[in-house]
């Protein structure tokens, strides 16, 4: 049976394909028993919720460490007191009790969990055996440290709490286990450019200590053998692209997991698996085709595209999708002094690829997307005044 998970995360490690480095990485670091502090980062939608899931799931199976914490999405927690309650609900669900087995109030009743030594009593209290590791997994991180939602102060605060949990306290034997599309180094100005005083300074040596003790965890699109050895594990041998299409399939979703499932999703609806035996290129660009379509891609690309670039990211990619083609590094630059940094960065991010002096989109996909977004052409406008968009994209047609 075919089995895309398209477009929900994997749980169960049968049908998560790639990566194996990276998960042999993560299950050392999160089963030696040592505080940890283990970092996966990438992109929207590159499989860091997927790869959380699965190694979760066999650290479980192996019942080591003992007791395993997750933390739901974060989207809106504001305060360091709501993080840790979220923490100690985890932890006592983990561990089978109850605020009321703990002798605690009820959740909505604590107001003083900012002050880190009391939540530190209360997990000590929380936990049958101190003396064993416990992993606390918690999804999208960075959601919480956005100066934009947060104040700066909340953002010390709960950075502390961190640095409190995997370095200060020795008593409590904490992994973290995070993700995150971005950490706050020095060069991530968007976040450095609101935080400001004493806190700018206590933030910077926060976040070095707490490198210094992580693990960074990357991951990265698929290579072309990586997309192959996707389809090969989601077909299980009931379809196979031939070579043109493997390559066309590579070209449009660059190796980007949710880009390259999604035109598969749509291919099983166009032929259905019984008349996929043999896949061509045609039938790959007819699922391209569709998948354009699609509302829900739609939702996903417009979010990265207005929430992760920057404006001159965003300008970048409006120029190559209006160019339809390759575009020069002196012809960035008469758009703006900024822009080939911009177009190094989208590069190490993925979404670019460089030939030389030559940058172009490495999942064409992306840029027939924005080509026929409904706000290409205002956005276009905003970002490249003057320019004049040509025609939007045929079907297929990329370089």
């Amino acid at each position: 049976m075919i089995n895309l998970n398209f477009p929900q995360p994997v749980h169960d490690i049968s049908n998560f394909f790639n990566h194996g480095q990276e998960l042999k990485q993560a299950q050392d670091a999160l089963r030696s028993g040592s505080k940890r502090l283990v970092i996966v980062v990438g992109e929207r939608e590159i499989g860091k919720t997927s790869f959380q899931n699965v190694t979760m799931e066999w650290l479980r199976e192996l019942n080591q460490p003992p007791y395993l914490v997750d933390i739901p999405m974060i989207g809106n927690i504001q305060t360091v007191d709501e993080l840790a309650l979220e923490i100690l609900q985890g932890l006592f669900l983990a561990t089978g009790q109850t605020f009321a087995d703990m002798g605690f109030v009820q959740p909505e009743q604590l107001q003083t969990l900012t002050d880190p030594d009391i939540f530190r009593q209360m997990m000590l209290k929380g936990l049958p055996d101190p003396s064993q590791p416990i992993v606390i997994r918690i999804d999208e991180f960075d959601t919480i440290l956005n100066p934009g939602h947060i104040s700066q102060e909340n953002i010390h605060q709960i950075l502390s709490l961190v640095r409190h949990l995997v370095v200060a306290w020795k008593d409590i034997h904490v992994s973290l286990f995070l993700s995150m599309t971005y950490i706050p180094t020095p060069t991530e100005p968007a976040f450095w450019s609101a935080i400001s005083g004493n806190t700018r300074v206590e933030l910077f040596s926060i976040i070095g200590q707490l490198l210094q003790h992580a693990e960074l965890i990357p991951l990265q699109p698929f290579d072309l053998d990586g997309v192959r050895n996707l389809v090969e594990g989601i077909f299980q041998g009931k379809a196979h692209l031939d070579g043109d299409a493997l390559a066309e399939l590579y070209s449009m979703g660059g190796g980007h997991p949710y880009v390259t499932k999604l035109i598969l999703h749509n291919l099983v609806g166009l032929y259905g698996v019984e008349r996929m035996e043999i896949v061509t290129a045609n039938m790959v660009r007819h699922a391209v085709g569709e998948a354009l379509q699609d509302r829900r891609m739609a939702f996903v690309f417009a979010n990265i595209y207005q929430v992760h670039f920057t404006e001159d990211q965003k300008r970048v990619m409006l120029l190559l999708a209006d160019r339809h083609k390759a575009i020069s590094s002196g012809e960035l630059l008469s758009h703006g002094e900024n822009t080939v940094r911009a177009a190094e960065e989208l590069t190490r991010r993925g979404y670019l690829q460089r030939n030389q002096q030559q940058w172009s989109v490495r999942a064409h996909f992306l840029h027939q997307w924005l080509g026929q977004w409904d706000l290409f052409k205002l956005e276009l406008e905003k970002h490249n005044p003057g320019s004049q968009s040509t025609s939007r994209f045929d079907e297929g047609q990329h370089q």
